[in-house]
């Protein structure tokens, strides 16, 4: 019998500065859930390797938080 395959959750929270971003991120932290905010947008891929490679439970949650006023980043992602 094969072994149900883990998913990692990836939520992304956006806003713009005064938002709420940072109270959002906050409740997730309070839940224990994996957060990074203001990273760039371009290196999530690369840290969720590392993530994977460090053996974080894979079937767990990571919410990155993301500055919406950035708007090169966001298209460029």
């Amino acid at each position: 019998m094969k072994s149900p395959e883990k998913k990692l959750n990836v939520v992304l929270i956006t806003g713009l500065s005064g938002a709420g971003l940072k109270t959002a991120i906050n409740i997730f932290e309070d839940h224990s859930v994996h957060c990074i905010d203001n990273l760039p947008l371009e290196t999530m891929g690369f840290t969720l390797q590392v993530m994977q490679a460090k053996n974080v439970d894979l079937s767990s949650t990571v919410v990155f938080g993301f500055h919406a006023d950035r708007q090169e980043e966001i298209e460029a992602f």
